[in-house]
């Protein structure tokens, strides 16, 4: 049971005795698999506004440039936060323009100035502020080839290319077709590769964790059940087979702040209707009583600030896990949203399960092992999975549960004003530029 906490501080601060399975248990009353030091001294972790690597020059500091595909939403708002905060960067933004922006941005071209979009949304940073610096932004439809190629001839080369938006094969050809333009480029990709690869060549460490190695035999029958993954890998592969100077981060299913597939909103309402909460992993293909990889926004954020902050080519040609380092089994996670939900104040029914399926875990192959990007990246931790679930939460009462609240109240109390049986709601719903509506329910499927 999660005792209440106050909301700790987030590295993202806006402008805007193991048992016969292999698991120990820690603190927190989860299962941990996860090998090396634990992170409960967080702060080792955390990206300071002058901790990144900074190129000394006379007369001062020049600055890299990164270019941010996305940006705008979810884990690339959280990312964008993060690396505003460091003076050694300029950052750029590259999207269509379409979605609500947390940012004041300047249209790269222009210089026009537009304030943010997103303050009237629940949309502040993870710490409740809002974004007050201005970022340059370039409106690209980054899907289409050649406007992209065109926006990389006009502007100076880049330092660093982080991509949310790369979703298949084709839109890895377009960042091939510039690669001489991009000096590191960070691809987000997603655990659902290993739905794309036979689960008996699954390689794991000796806590049973599932190992970046194990994408090496790919499954025609896996990968037509799932064309996210399957898309993904084939985007990597097009890159190694590029010689493309890149580092793949692949994330499990993500939570946070301004999460936008809907998957923790929906799961947060049944909680708190009292609903039966699915006990499926995958349709039945997965086991609900093995440990479940997850990851919060503003530690992959952490853990891409990083990145950038890295020697150059010391992650290069990398495959590499962003997770949590606890990894409970579904139960377990349920069971510990609903007491940080009530220490919130807000009343849950006891939870209920059912034989259907989760339509949250969106992965048959269990948790990741995480020790090579803490191998590669020593300064970077995640928090502690309780913490960040709490905070989650604490911002998710205090935003959008008001909201719902709120509606209900001017409705009446009906039901209409909650989206119908309260899962729904348009707080949760995508946004126009992070590709998230194609992809929306599966692991890792982030919108940026």
């Amino acid at each position: 049971v999660l005792s209440p906490r106050t909301m700790a501080p987030s590295d993202v601060t806006s402008g805007g005795g193991g048992g016969d399975d292999g698991r120990g248990t820690d603190s927190t009353g989860f299962g941990s698999c996860r090998e090396g030091p634990k992170s409960a001294a967080t702060t080792a972790g955390t990206i300071s506004r002058n901790s990144l690597l900074e190129k000394e020059v006379a007369g001062g500091i020049a600055r890299r440039s990164v270019l941010v595909i996305g940006g705008t939403q979810f884990i690339g708002r959280a990312t964008v936060e993060l690396l505003l905060h460091d003076r050694s960067l300029d950052v750029t933004l590259l999207n269509r323009g379409v979605s609500p922006c947390a940012f004041p941005t300047v249209d790269y071209d222009t210089g026009k100035r537009f304030r943010s979009s997103a303050s009237d949304t629940g949309n502040e940073g993870h710490d409740g502020r809002q974004s007050t610096q201005f970022v340059r932004l370039i409106k690209c439809d980054r899907r289409d080839p050649q406007a992209l190629a065109s926006v990389f001839a006009r502007t100076p080369p880049w330092d660093i290319v982080i991509d949310f938006l790369c979703f298949d094969e084709a839109d890895a050809l377009s960042i091939i077709a510039c690669a001489s333009r991009i000096g590191m480029y960070i691809f987000i990709s997603t655990d659902s590769v290993y739905m794309a690869c036979d689960p008996d060549k699954f390689v794991r460490s000796n806590n049973r964790l599932l190992e970046a190695s194990s994408e090496a035999t790919y499954s025609r029958k896996r990968a037509r059940k799932d064309k996210y993954g399957a898309d993904k890998l084939k985007a990597e592969e097009a890159l190694w087979a590029a010689g493309v100077d890149f580092v793949a981060l692949r994330l499990p299913d993500v939570l946070g702040a301004h999460e936008n597939t809907g998957r923790q909103q929906k799961l947060f309402m049944r909680i708190l209707r009292g609903k039966k909460i699915g006990a499926k992993v995958c349709d039945g293909d997965g086991d609900s009583r093995q440990p479940l990889g997850l990851v919060f926004a503003h530690d992959v954020a952490n853990a891409i600030a990083h990145a950038v902050a890295a020697p150059p080519r010391a992650l290069s040609g990398q495959r590499l896990h962003v997770c949590c380092d606890e990894a409970p089994t579904w139960a377990e996670f349920v069971e510990a949203t609903a007491s940080a939900l009530r220490s919130r104040g807000v009343s849950a029914p006891p939870l209920r399960f059912s034989e259907k399926d989760t339509h949250f875990v969106s992965v048959d192959c269990g948790a990741l092992d995480g020790s090579a990007l803490r191998r590669l990246l020593p300064g970077w931790r995640p928090k502690p999975l309780r913490e960040s679930l709490e905070s989650t939460i604490a911002w998710w009462v205090g935003t959008m549960w008001k909201q719902f609240e709120d509606a209900r109240e001017e409705a009446g109390g009906t039901k209409d004003a909650l989206g119908g049986d309260g899962e729904g709601g348009g707080a949760a719903g995508t946004g126009a530029d992070d590709g998230a509506a194609a992809v929306a329910g599966g692991g890792g499927r982030c919108g940026g």
